[in-house]
């Protein structure tokens, strides 16, 4: 039975028929200018691993001061996120971006010049505010100026910076790790690419969607000519804007009023969680460990192959920027998601074999340290393991002495829990191949879709006149579980081993794909407008059944 009418905010007609345009040289500096946020949002991410090695030894930092250092930043991008909304909607996109460059530059300065943790820790704060605004705003300012048939393309260049950003953070940390003060420079260069920001936006527009949804007509259509080339005509793509643009500027309370965009705020929250709990930052966290499990003993060195692992994650970030537009984002997300379901599986495993078949002690010199093998020897703070070089003659002595290797230890191959002469705090392992090759397969199978399909897609699904907010709302989402996610990973391999924390997020991963198969909706080639159709349809026609919905 066909109940009454139900009107509903769809727009006036279906795949809406826009000239593409050409992609003129503005909307390539428009792109590379603002993926400069994205390159600054990754290497603040990653500069502080090796700065750290750095940092604790200026300014002899203890756990809790570390833990302060470095989660002031994730406490600052979440505040600098929920900013940018504000920002972004009631002054604009252009403006959100440049504050998030000036708040970054101020914080590059602070971090290079500090004297004490105290200061170190309010410059690190103040990055995060910057990295917070860029990582809300970019993708959306992309994505508001870029053509439907590039736009996932495009807005995936935001997570190529992202990993180039990683990247170059590792080379730097490499490069700088053995120059006196190292750690200034490393923090100093960050402010570069945000000064080539700020100068390079001097000479771009602002948002047309932006600009129409301000009532500036006469500007939005100078912007999209500059954008898509003098001969565009951007009539008909201003007539649509302008048919889609409520009166009412974007907040929570606009999005919880319309059923359709709770769905969307829930969907677009869930890919950050996604984005976040299928281990992305606890793999990063731990290629560190995996690297000393495999003999590295060098701290340049582990550096060095860092920046060629995050090299990996940066070319795959690139073969997805390649197939975003052919593949299609929901096709590309589940892939990506099931190729690190395996990988987790294949981490989980190795680090299980680890655990399961440690190097035995051949002999116990200590009889204050009487372990089996090295993983129980090392378990103990008074102990530590002598490998040898060969198959037979490793120890587990006491380590009472942090300052010197035991005179007992004849091999240059002294493993402890701490001390100053160690090479590492964890055991060398056998199957250390093993989780390195999963290592990489993980971030390539991360890279191609989940870094940065989650952004991609969050700037498109969003209406105009809640774009800015929601995109907000999302990334702040991102940044929670960001801290959540470092907080409890040390609680979780504690609890149920490393291994079976891999295994949890192995299996949370399987989830998300099952979530991603039937939540998320193919956006591929659909422009902004005509997507918050497919959210409509869905809303309406699903949830009240018995009524007739008006397309008119």
């Amino acid at each position: 039975m066909v109940g009454p009418v139900v009107e509903t905010p769809l727009l006036s007609g279906e795949n809406h028929a826009i000239p593409q345009g050409e992609l003129t040289w503005t909307l390539v500096l428009l792109t590379i200018c603002a993926g400069f946020g994205g390159t600054l949002f990754g290497y603040d991410t990653s500069v502080i691993s090796g700065a750290m090695l750095l940092l604790q030894k200026e300014f002899s930092l203890n756990d809790f001061q570390k833990e302060i250092v470095v989660s002031l930043t994730v406490g600052g991008a979440l505040f600098g996120s929920l900013l940018a909304g504000v920002i972004s909607t009631y002054i604009g996109r252009k403006p959100a971006i440049l504050s998030g460059s000036i708040v970054f530059i101020a914080g590059a300065v602070i971090l290079s010049l500090a004297r004490t943790w105290q200061i170190l820790s309010l410059g690190r704060f103040v990055v995060g505010l910057g990295v917070g605004i860029a990582s809300a705003t970019v993708p959306v300012y992309i994505g508001e100026c870029s053509p439907a048939h590039i736009r996932g393309a495009l807005t995936v260049v935001n997570a190529v910076c992202i990993s180039t950003g990683q990247c170059l953070a590792n080379v730097v940390d490499a490069s700088f790790s053995t120059v006196p003060n190292g750690w200034r420079y490393m923090f100093g260069l960050s402010a570069v690419p945000a000064v080539v920001q700020c100068i390079g936006f001097i000479f771009l527009p602002e948002s047309p969607r932006f600009l129409v949804n301000q009532n500036k007509r006469e500007s939005a259509k100078k912007a999209l000519q500059v954008l898509r080339g003098k001969a565009y005509d951007p009539e008909p793509e201003l007539n649509i804007m302008a048919g889609t643009n409520p009166t009412t500027q974007g907040s929570i309370r606009a999005i919880l009023a319309e059923r359709h965009l709770v769905r969307i705020l829930i969907l677009a929250c869930m890919l950050q969680v996604i984005n976040q709990v299928t281990a992305i930052n606890t793999v990063m966290y731990y290629s560190g460990t995996i690297l000393k499990m495999a003999g590295i003993t060098s701290d340049t060195q582990a550096m060095w192959i860092s920046a060629a692992i995050t090299g990996v994650f940066a070319v795959f970030t690139i073969i997805g920027l390649l197939l975003v537009e052919r593949v299609g984002r929901k096709t590309l997300m589940l892939t990506s998601l099931l190729c690190v379901f395996v990988s987790l599986l294949v981490i989980a495993q190795a680090f299980y074999l680890t655990e399961s078949y440690p190097i035995p002690v051949d002999s116990n010199p200590s009889l204050s340290c009487t372990f089996d093998s090295c993983t129980s020897c090392l378990q103990h703070h008074i102990c530590g393991f002598c490998a040898s070089s060969n198959d037979h003659g490793s120890m587990c002595l006491s380590n009472t002495n942090k300052s010197s290797v035991p005179a007992n230890c004849t091999a240059s191959y002294w493993y402890a829990a701490k001390g100053d002469t160690a090479i590492s705090d964890v055991c060398p392992s056998k199957y250390s191949w093993l989780t390195i090759i999963a290592l990489c397969l993980y971030l390539s199978s991360f890279g191609v879709g989940i870094a940065s399909l989650p952004w991609t897609i969050n700037a498109e699904i969003f209406p105009t006149h809640v774009r800015s907010s929601g995109t907000s709302y999302s990334t702040a989402v991102n940044w929670i579980c960001n801290l959540g996610v470092s907080l409890s990973f040390l609680s979780l391999t504690n609890a149920i081993t490393r291994a079976g924390t891999f295994w949890l997020y192995a299996g949370i991963t399987l989830l998300s794909t099952v979530y991603v198969y039937f939540a998320l909706p193919e956006t591929k080639g659909k422009s902004l407008e005509d997507i918050e159709n497919i959210f409509i349809e869905r809303t309406y026609t699903r949830k009240n059944s018995s009524y007739s919905v008006n397309v008119a």
